[in-house]
């Protein structure tokens, strides 16, 4: 008898270990594969993106999340605001939600940016499975308040079904282990991917006509915002010759900006230069009627550093 209970015991342990990882993996999605990985094989490689139109959508997919939320702030009919409160339990992890029993009242936490913004996307891992239909992005930005310009940074996993266009997304309220965005490219790393997201009307993406003119603009009007919103950042992104040479500190630099605003408005994408290299794109954007010029190094849609080029 006493062998019985031993062995019932056991069961027990071994019921609750292999529940609680099975829970762990559902819920968080990915682990650092050197400590759960049993072979090479079962892991995958986190990239980078280098694809304009993925990088569209993907943002398409994280602004119908947070317009979603100003539009329910906005509304002054409940009707709306119910409207705009499905949409936004629609776009959560169905998965997430039914394992953490959470229902559709219990996101209103979530409802809380108000005003209007313009969203600065800074980081884009992905990672793709076997069949390379099924995407996981790990993104890192922030939203700009239009009012005050202030800056809230966010993280988000968004994951993308391309077989049905349909995704869903984790906020950054919904992420236990945040050390997933502290992951690095081409690092190796054990992912649980979803067999398929299911269509819940608001949830779906489709192709997305990506000029190239659109995207030499983005990325010239990013320079211009960091430079009158987020100078500590523009500073960051400086080449550093040009940090060595011309502006040894963030002082010198904001007198830079403030003595040239004029001429740093009137650039644009249309006075652009293009220099394809072997690992990066070279766009110089300048103005005739000015000695300015601002050379952008690209090494991916989204990362890239610039030189300050006074002739």
């Amino acid at each position: 008898m006493k062998r019985f209970y031993i062995f019932i015991i056991l069961i027990i342990i071994i019921i609750v270990v292999v529940s609680t990882v099975a829970f762990f993996d559902k819920n968080d999605d990915i682990v650092k594969s050197d400590e759960y990985a049993d072979t090479e094989e079962t892991k995958i490689s986190l990239q980078k993106i280098n694809n304009i139109e993925e990088y569209y959508i993907l943002k398409s997919c994280i602004l119908k999340y947070y317009y979603s939320i100003t539009s329910y702030n906005s509304s002054t009919l409940q009707d709306d605001k119910d409207y705009y409160l499905q949409n936004v339990y629609n776009l959560i992890d169905k998965e997430y939600l039914e394992s953490k029993n959470i229902l559709i009242n219990d996101i209103l936490p979530l409802m809380t940016y108000k005003d209007d913004f313009d969203l600065n996307i800074e980081n884009i891992l992905v990672a793709r499975n076997k069949d390379n239909n099924m995407y996981i992005y790990f993104v890192k930005g922030n939203l700009r308040n239009l009012k005050s310009n202030e800056h809230n940074y966010f993280s988000m996993i968004v994951k993308q079904d391309d077989i049905n266009k349909t995704f869903n997304l984790l906020p950054t309220e919904y992420i236990d282990d945040k050390s997933v965005f502290e992951l690095k490219e081409d690092e190796k790393v054990e992912i649980q991917f979803p067999d398929k997201i299911e269509n819940q009307v608001n949830n779906i993406f489709g192709a997305y006509n990506a000029r190239f003119q659109d995207y030499l603009e983005d990325i010239l009007n990013q320079i211009k915002e960091d430079f009158n919103y987020n100078q500590e950042r523009a500073y960051e992104l400086l080449d550093l010759n040009c940090k060595m040479t011309k502006y040894r500190n963030i002082h010198d630099f904001k007198e830079f900006i403030k003595s040239n605003k004029n001429e740093i408005f009137l650039l644009n994408s249309d006075n652009c230069i293009f220099d394809a290299q072997s690992d990066t794109n070279i766009y110089t954007f300048y103005f005739d009627k000015s000695d300015l010029k601002i050379q952008v190094n690209v090494k991916n849609v989204i990362e890239y550093t610039y030189k300050i080029i006074e002739e």
